[in-house]
């Protein structure tokens, strides 16, 4: 059970090195300034990471030691300003959850897909602070909700409130990046 949970959590980032690796032809000409880039060579793949984790796990496993092109990292707080930065050319790929790319692409983004994994909602959850009453999801009824608008975490959330028999329009929802809503709680 471990590992079916493990795996598609393993599989992105190496598909995002193998679409790295597969990259060619001339340099970006949107390579972001500032920072240190993995790698040597004249081809320089802006990659857009979330809260550094495909970075964390590339380099845990040993596969940003010697490569024959560079890599800049480029930090993101979820999904969504991630793929603005794509589609605004600021950085060239990066690995994101089921649902940014479909309000992305609802949104006119020029994006393209270039792998995917199959995974569940399994380890998915709804947040409250420490001692909160709120036990279930039917309790959230017109409670305030924050989240990150286009994330998978919004998708999550709308898909638990029909579940429950309710509706976003049944929360008071925040807008907000993973810190932030953090902070407001």
């Amino acid at each position: 059970m471990r590992i079916r949970r493990t795996l598609p959590a393993l599989l992105l980032p190496l598909a995002l090195l193998a679409a790295a690796t597969a990259c060619g032809g001339s340099p970006s000409a949107n390579t972001l300034g500032g920072g240190d880039t993995d790698g040597k060579g004249s081809l320089t793949l802006n990659v857009g990471d979330q809260k550094g984790g495909s970075e964390a796990v590339l380099r845990a496993a040993g596969e940003l030691d010697d490569l024959d092109y560079r890599i800049k990292w480029s930090t993101f707080t979820s999904g969504p300003p991630l793929l603005e930065a794509v589609n605004a050319q600021a950085v060239d790929i990066g690995a994101v959850g089921n649902t940014p790319p479909v309000f992305a692409a609802g949104a006119g983004s020029k994006i393209t897909v270039v792998a995917a994994t199959h995974g569940s909602a399994a380890g998915e959850v709804i947040l409250v602070p420490n001692g909160s009453p709120l036990k279930s999801v039917e309790q959230l009824k017109g409670k305030s909700v924050a989240v990150a608008q286009g994330s998978s975490a919004h998708f999550q959330l709308v898909a638990a409130l029909e579940k429950a028999g309710l509706t976003l329009k049944d929360t008071k929802p925040s807008y907000l990046q993973p810190a932030d809503a953090l902070a407001a709680s």
